[in-house]
Protein backbone atom coordinates (compact mmCIF):
# COMPACT_ATOMS: atom_id res chain seq x y z
CA UNK A 1 0.00 0.00 0.00
CA UNK A 2 1.46 3.64 -0.75
CA UNK A 3 1.01 6.09 1.71
CA UNK A 4 -2.38 7.32 -0.62
CA UNK A 5 -4.06 3.38 0.54
CA UNK A 6 -3.69 2.72 -3.98
CA UNK A 7 -1.79 -0.63 -4.12
CA UNK A 8 1.03 -0.63 -6.72
CA UNK A 9 2.14 -4.10 -8.76
CA UNK A 10 5.02 -5.31 -6.86
CA UNK A 11 6.70 -5.13 -10.77
CA UNK A 12 5.89 -1.49 -10.95
CA UNK A 13 7.37 -0.70 -7.39
CA UNK A 14 11.43 -0.57 -8.45
CA UNK A 15 12.47 -1.89 -11.75
CA UNK A 16 14.68 -4.72 -11.33
CA UNK A 17 18.66 -3.92 -11.69
CA UNK A 18 20.08 -6.07 -14.92
CA UNK A 19 23.09 -7.91 -15.11
CA UNK A 20 26.17 -6.60 -15.52
CA UNK A 21 27.02 -7.58 -19.13
CA UNK A 22 29.90 -10.63 -18.97
CA UNK A 23 33.36 -9.50 -20.07
CA UNK A 24 33.93 -10.13 -23.79
CA UNK A 25 37.24 -11.97 -24.14
CA UNK A 26 39.44 -10.65 -27.01
CA UNK A 27 40.47 -13.02 -30.04
CA UNK A 28 44.09 -12.32 -29.11
CA UNK A 29 43.89 -13.71 -25.08
CA UNK A 30 41.51 -16.71 -26.74
CA UNK A 31 44.13 -18.13 -28.73
CA UNK A 32 47.07 -17.24 -26.30
CA UNK A 33 44.63 -19.44 -23.75
CA UNK A 34 44.51 -22.10 -26.76
CA UNK A 35 48.14 -22.40 -27.46
CA UNK A 36 49.34 -22.44 -23.89
CA UNK A 37 46.91 -25.81 -23.45
CA UNK A 38 47.84 -27.15 -26.23
CA UNK A 39 51.77 -26.60 -25.20
CA UNK A 40 51.23 -27.92 -21.75
CA UNK A 41 49.10 -31.31 -23.46
CA UNK A 42 52.29 -31.45 -25.71
CA UNK A 43 54.54 -31.54 -22.91
CA UNK A 44 53.01 -34.11 -21.24
CA UNK A 45 52.75 -36.38 -23.96
CA UNK A 46 56.14 -35.92 -25.00
CA UNK A 47 57.31 -37.44 -20.77
CA UNK A 48 54.82 -39.89 -22.01
CA UNK A 49 56.20 -41.02 -24.80
CA UNK A 50 60.19 -40.93 -23.62
CA UNK A 51 58.71 -43.50 -20.59
CA UNK A 52 57.00 -45.54 -23.26
CA UNK A 53 60.05 -45.74 -25.97
CA UNK A 54 62.89 -46.49 -23.40
CA UNK A 55 60.76 -48.67 -21.85
CA UNK A 56 59.37 -50.92 -24.83
CA UNK A 57 63.11 -50.79 -25.91
CA UNK A 58 63.90 -52.61 -23.07
CA UNK A 59 61.51 -55.70 -23.56
CA UNK A 60 63.73 -56.53 -27.22
CA UNK A 61 64.53 -59.88 -26.52
CA UNK A 62 68.06 -60.56 -26.74
CA UNK A 63 70.67 -59.09 -25.02
CA UNK A 64 72.85 -56.45 -26.24
CA UNK A 65 75.94 -57.31 -24.78
CA UNK A 66 76.00 -60.85 -25.79
CA UNK A 67 75.71 -59.94 -29.36
CA UNK A 68 78.57 -57.48 -28.86
CA UNK A 69 80.32 -59.58 -27.67
CA UNK A 70 80.47 -61.96 -30.55
CA UNK A 71 80.24 -65.97 -30.63
CA UNK A 72 82.08 -68.02 -27.77
CA UNK A 73 82.54 -64.66 -25.48
CA UNK A 74 83.26 -66.14 -21.70
CA UNK A 75 80.57 -64.73 -19.05
CA UNK A 76 83.28 -62.43 -17.77
CA UNK A 77 83.29 -60.43 -20.81
CA UNK A 78 79.51 -60.09 -21.45
CA UNK A 79 79.54 -58.85 -17.86
CA UNK A 80 82.36 -56.78 -18.38
CA UNK A 81 80.14 -54.90 -21.41
CA UNK A 82 77.27 -55.25 -19.52
CA UNK A 83 79.00 -52.73 -17.11
CA UNK A 84 80.31 -50.61 -19.70
CA UNK A 85 77.46 -50.20 -21.40
CA UNK A 86 75.29 -49.25 -18.56
CA UNK A 87 72.74 -52.08 -18.77
CA UNK A 88 72.99 -53.86 -15.04
CA UNK A 89 71.89 -50.49 -13.20
CA UNK A 90 67.97 -50.73 -12.72
CA UNK A 91 65.94 -49.33 -15.00
CA UNK A 92 64.50 -46.12 -13.41
CA UNK A 93 68.47 -45.33 -13.98
CA UNK A 94 68.77 -45.92 -16.78
CA UNK A 95 66.18 -43.61 -17.86
CA UNK A 96 66.75 -41.14 -16.28
CA UNK A 97 70.49 -41.00 -17.11
CA UNK A 98 69.17 -41.14 -20.91
CA UNK A 99 66.43 -38.60 -20.86
CA UNK A 100 68.69 -36.21 -19.48
CA UNK A 101 71.48 -36.77 -21.91
CA UNK A 102 68.51 -36.57 -24.74
CA UNK A 103 67.81 -33.47 -22.84
CA UNK A 104 71.36 -31.98 -23.48
CA UNK A 105 71.03 -33.02 -26.80
CA UNK A 106 73.04 -36.10 -26.05
CA UNK A 107 71.99 -39.14 -27.74
CA UNK A 108 73.93 -41.67 -26.20
CA UNK A 109 76.45 -43.82 -28.45
CA UNK A 110 75.83 -46.50 -31.19
CA UNK A 111 76.67 -49.85 -29.54
CA UNK A 112 77.38 -51.45 -33.39
CA UNK A 113 79.04 -48.25 -35.10
CA UNK A 114 81.02 -46.85 -31.72
CA UNK A 115 79.95 -43.58 -32.87
CA UNK A 116 77.55 -40.64 -31.47
CA UNK A 117 73.90 -41.36 -32.49
CA UNK A 118 72.63 -37.95 -32.76
CA UNK A 119 75.63 -37.85 -35.99
CA UNK A 120 74.36 -40.88 -37.28
CA UNK A 121 70.86 -39.58 -37.18
CA UNK A 122 71.50 -36.33 -38.45
CA UNK A 123 73.60 -37.92 -41.52
CA UNK A 124 69.62 -39.95 -42.32
CA UNK A 125 67.81 -37.25 -40.82
CA UNK A 126 67.83 -34.82 -44.70
CA UNK A 127 66.84 -38.32 -46.50
CA UNK A 128 63.48 -39.09 -44.72
CA UNK A 129 62.69 -35.28 -44.54
CA UNK A 130 63.30 -34.30 -48.34
CA UNK A 131 60.87 -38.35 -48.86
CA UNK A 132 58.03 -36.99 -46.57
CA UNK A 133 58.29 -33.50 -47.90
CA UNK A 134 57.71 -34.79 -51.87
CA UNK A 135 55.05 -37.36 -50.66
CA UNK A 136 52.99 -34.45 -48.74
CA UNK A 137 52.97 -32.29 -51.39
CA UNK A 138 52.14 -35.21 -54.04
CA UNK A 139 49.88 -35.80 -51.65
CA UNK A 140 48.13 -32.89 -51.46
CA UNK A 141 48.11 -31.83 -54.87
CA UNK A 142 46.99 -35.31 -56.36
CA UNK A 143 44.00 -35.28 -53.35
CA UNK A 144 42.71 -32.04 -53.75
CA UNK A 145 42.82 -31.94 -57.65
CA UNK A 146 40.87 -35.26 -57.68
CA UNK A 147 38.49 -34.29 -54.63
CA UNK A 148 37.23 -31.11 -56.64
CA UNK A 149 37.21 -32.88 -59.58
CA UNK A 150 34.71 -35.88 -58.13
CA UNK A 151 32.44 -32.83 -56.27
CA UNK A 152 31.90 -30.83 -59.24
CA UNK A 153 31.12 -33.74 -61.41
CA UNK A 154 29.84 -36.15 -58.82
CA UNK A 155 27.54 -38.86 -59.85
CA UNK A 156 28.78 -38.88 -63.31
CA UNK A 157 31.59 -41.49 -64.97
CA UNK A 158 34.55 -38.55 -63.49
CA UNK A 159 33.29 -38.83 -60.36
CA UNK A 160 32.90 -42.96 -60.48
CA UNK A 161 36.74 -43.22 -61.66
CA UNK A 162 38.39 -40.88 -59.55
CA UNK A 163 36.43 -42.67 -56.77
CA UNK A 164 37.62 -46.64 -57.70
CA UNK A 165 41.36 -44.86 -57.67
CA UNK A 166 41.16 -43.71 -54.13
CA UNK A 167 39.71 -47.08 -53.05
CA UNK A 168 42.59 -49.22 -54.41
CA UNK A 169 44.92 -46.13 -53.52
CA UNK A 170 43.63 -46.70 -49.94
CA UNK A 171 43.52 -50.35 -49.65
CA UNK A 172 47.00 -51.04 -51.39
CA UNK A 173 50.40 -51.35 -48.97
CA UNK A 174 52.57 -48.29 -50.37
CA UNK A 175 55.08 -51.22 -50.57
CA UNK A 176 53.94 -52.76 -52.75
CA UNK A 177 52.60 -49.85 -54.91
CA UNK A 178 56.55 -49.20 -54.78
CA UNK A 179 57.43 -52.39 -55.88
CA UNK A 180 55.59 -52.29 -58.83
CA UNK A 181 56.58 -48.78 -59.75
CA UNK A 182 60.48 -50.05 -59.19
CA UNK A 183 59.62 -52.74 -62.17
CA UNK A 184 57.79 -50.96 -64.28
CA UNK A 185 59.60 -47.51 -64.36
CA UNK A 186 63.22 -48.62 -63.30
CA UNK A 187 63.71 -52.11 -64.69
CA UNK A 188 61.56 -52.48 -67.68
CA UNK A 189 61.51 -48.90 -68.97
CA UNK A 190 64.42 -47.06 -67.41
CA UNK A 191 63.25 -43.62 -66.72
CA UNK A 192 63.90 -43.76 -62.97
CA UNK A 193 67.13 -45.07 -60.83
CA UNK A 194 66.07 -48.28 -59.08
CA UNK A 195 68.18 -47.64 -55.40
CA UNK A 196 70.11 -45.28 -54.19
CA UNK A 197 70.20 -41.43 -52.92
CA UNK A 198 72.15 -38.23 -54.15
CA UNK A 199 72.19 -35.04 -52.04
CA UNK A 200 70.29 -32.52 -53.51
CA UNK A 201 73.51 -30.47 -52.58
CA UNK A 202 75.51 -32.28 -55.02
CA UNK A 203 73.56 -32.88 -57.98
CA UNK A 204 69.74 -31.36 -57.96
CA UNK A 205 68.30 -33.41 -60.62
CA UNK A 206 69.62 -36.48 -59.63
CA UNK A 207 67.92 -36.15 -55.95
CA UNK A 208 65.06 -35.14 -58.03
CA UNK A 209 64.90 -38.59 -60.14
CA UNK A 210 65.89 -40.74 -57.40
CA UNK A 211 62.91 -39.31 -54.64
CA UNK A 212 60.43 -39.77 -57.64
CA UNK A 213 59.21 -43.27 -57.30
CA UNK A 214 59.60 -42.85 -53.30
CA UNK A 215 57.75 -40.66 -53.19
CA UNK A 216 54.65 -41.39 -55.59
CA UNK A 217 55.00 -44.98 -53.63
CA UNK A 218 54.61 -43.43 -50.30
CA UNK A 219 51.67 -40.87 -51.42
CA UNK A 220 49.18 -43.16 -52.86
CA UNK A 221 47.21 -44.23 -49.52
CA UNK A 222 47.34 -40.48 -48.46
CA UNK A 223 46.62 -38.90 -51.57
CA UNK A 224 43.34 -41.40 -51.78
CA UNK A 225 42.22 -40.19 -48.46
CA UNK A 226 42.84 -36.63 -49.23
CA UNK A 227 40.87 -36.90 -52.41
CA UNK A 228 37.60 -38.83 -50.15
CA UNK A 229 38.03 -35.72 -48.00
CA UNK A 230 38.45 -33.00 -50.10
CA UNK A 231 35.04 -35.12 -52.80
CA UNK A 232 33.02 -35.50 -49.27
CA UNK A 233 33.52 -31.53 -47.91
CA UNK A 234 33.06 -29.64 -50.70
CA UNK A 235 30.14 -31.41 -52.52
CA UNK A 236 28.80 -30.70 -48.93
CA UNK A 237 29.55 -27.08 -49.10
CA UNK A 238 28.47 -27.04 -52.81
CA UNK A 239 24.12 -27.73 -51.74
CA UNK A 240 24.51 -24.74 -49.34
CA UNK A 241 21.91 -21.83 -49.79
CA UNK A 242 24.67 -19.45 -50.04
CA UNK A 243 26.64 -21.04 -52.83
CA UNK A 244 23.59 -20.88 -54.76
CA UNK A 245 23.32 -16.92 -54.11
CA UNK A 246 26.90 -16.71 -55.02
CA UNK A 247 25.92 -18.03 -58.63
CA UNK A 248 22.88 -16.16 -58.80
CA UNK A 249 25.12 -12.97 -57.99
CA UNK A 250 27.28 -13.71 -60.94
CA UNK A 251 30.02 -15.27 -59.61
CA UNK A 252 31.96 -17.66 -61.86
CA UNK A 253 31.80 -20.97 -61.10
CA UNK A 254 35.97 -21.22 -60.60
CA UNK A 255 35.61 -18.11 -58.05
CA UNK A 256 32.47 -19.97 -56.43
CA UNK A 257 34.45 -23.46 -56.30
CA UNK A 258 38.50 -21.79 -55.05
CA UNK A 259 36.57 -18.67 -52.60
CA UNK A 260 34.10 -19.95 -51.32
CA UNK A 261 33.38 -23.69 -51.34
CA UNK A 262 37.06 -24.86 -50.71
CA UNK A 263 37.77 -22.33 -48.36
CA UNK A 264 34.69 -23.20 -46.26
CA UNK A 265 35.76 -27.39 -46.12
CA UNK A 266 39.72 -26.11 -45.15
CA UNK A 267 38.98 -27.25 -41.19
CA UNK A 268 38.53 -31.14 -42.59
CA UNK A 269 41.18 -31.02 -45.10
CA UNK A 270 43.64 -29.38 -42.67
CA UNK A 271 43.18 -32.18 -40.33
CA UNK A 272 43.87 -34.69 -42.75
CA UNK A 273 46.65 -33.67 -44.18
CA UNK A 274 48.96 -33.21 -40.46
CA UNK A 275 47.40 -36.65 -39.91
CA UNK A 276 48.76 -37.99 -43.29
CA UNK A 277 51.78 -35.73 -42.91
CA UNK A 278 52.41 -37.74 -39.58
CA UNK A 279 51.51 -41.12 -41.03
CA UNK A 280 53.68 -40.66 -44.15
CA UNK A 281 57.15 -39.91 -41.73
CA UNK A 282 56.33 -43.41 -39.90
CA UNK A 283 55.45 -45.07 -43.00
CA UNK A 284 58.79 -44.04 -44.90
CA UNK A 285 60.31 -47.37 -43.06
CA UNK A 286 59.22 -49.78 -45.21
CA UNK A 287 59.73 -47.95 -48.43
CA UNK A 288 63.02 -46.88 -48.00
CA UNK A 289 63.87 -50.33 -47.63
CA UNK A 290 62.43 -51.15 -50.66
CA UNK A 291 64.29 -48.31 -52.47
CA UNK A 292 67.45 -48.23 -50.41
CA UNK A 293 67.45 -45.01 -49.49
CA UNK A 294 69.86 -44.47 -46.71
CA UNK A 295 67.16 -42.72 -44.22
CA UNK A 296 65.79 -42.92 -40.84
CA UNK A 297 63.82 -46.03 -41.59
CA UNK A 298 66.72 -47.98 -42.84
CA UNK A 299 68.69 -46.80 -39.93
CA UNK A 300 65.83 -48.38 -37.76
CA UNK A 301 65.65 -51.52 -39.49
CA UNK A 302 69.10 -51.90 -38.79
CA UNK A 303 69.43 -50.91 -35.49
CA UNK A 304 66.98 -53.79 -34.49
CA UNK A 305 68.80 -56.49 -36.43
CA UNK A 306 71.95 -55.39 -34.65
CA UNK A 307 69.88 -54.39 -31.17
CA UNK A 308 71.40 -51.33 -31.27
CA UNK A 309 68.84 -49.75 -28.48
CA UNK A 310 70.46 -46.11 -28.28
CA UNK A 311 70.03 -45.50 -32.56
CA UNK A 312 66.33 -47.39 -32.13
CA UNK A 313 65.47 -44.99 -29.34
CA UNK A 314 66.63 -42.21 -31.12
CA UNK A 315 64.64 -42.69 -34.54
CA UNK A 316 61.52 -43.77 -32.64
CA UNK A 317 61.61 -41.10 -30.19
CA UNK A 318 62.36 -38.47 -33.05
CA UNK A 319 59.29 -39.77 -34.88
CA UNK A 320 57.42 -39.61 -31.35
CA UNK A 321 58.53 -35.54 -31.40
CA UNK A 322 57.71 -35.05 -35.23
CA UNK A 323 54.02 -36.71 -34.74
CA UNK A 324 54.03 -34.22 -31.59
CA UNK A 325 54.54 -31.48 -33.40
CA UNK A 326 53.04 -31.72 -36.44
CA UNK A 327 49.47 -32.06 -34.02
CA UNK A 328 50.54 -29.25 -32.59
CA UNK A 329 50.49 -27.47 -35.81
CA UNK A 330 47.96 -28.61 -36.79
CA UNK A 331 45.30 -27.65 -34.35
CA UNK A 332 46.60 -24.16 -33.99
CA UNK A 333 46.12 -24.10 -37.84
CA UNK A 334 42.38 -25.49 -37.24
CA UNK A 335 41.87 -23.45 -34.20
CA UNK A 336 42.58 -20.21 -36.91
CA UNK A 337 40.13 -21.19 -39.54
CA UNK A 338 37.73 -22.15 -37.08
CA UNK A 339 37.61 -20.46 -34.20
CA UNK A 340 34.83 -22.05 -32.48
CA UNK A 341 36.96 -24.40 -31.82
CA UNK A 342 39.58 -22.74 -29.07
CA UNK A 343 39.34 -24.14 -25.93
Amino acid sequence: MTPTGISVSPALQEPKKRPAPAKRRSPVSGLLRSVGSRVLRSLLLFVAVTVTVFGLSALIPGDPAVSLAGEGATPEAIAAIRTQLGLGKPWYEQYFSWINGVLHGDLGTSFFYHTPVSDLVMSRLPVTLSLALFAIIAAVVFGILMGLLSATRRGRLTDKITTVISTVGIATPNFWVGMILLILFSLNWHIFPAVGYTPITKNAGSWFMHLVLPAIALAAAAGAELQRQTRSSVSEILSQDYIRTARAQGLTRRKVLWQRALKNGAPPLATVVGFQTAVLLGGSVVVEKVFSLPGLGTLAIDSVTLKDLPILQAVVLLNACFVIIINFATDLIYTVLNPKVRV
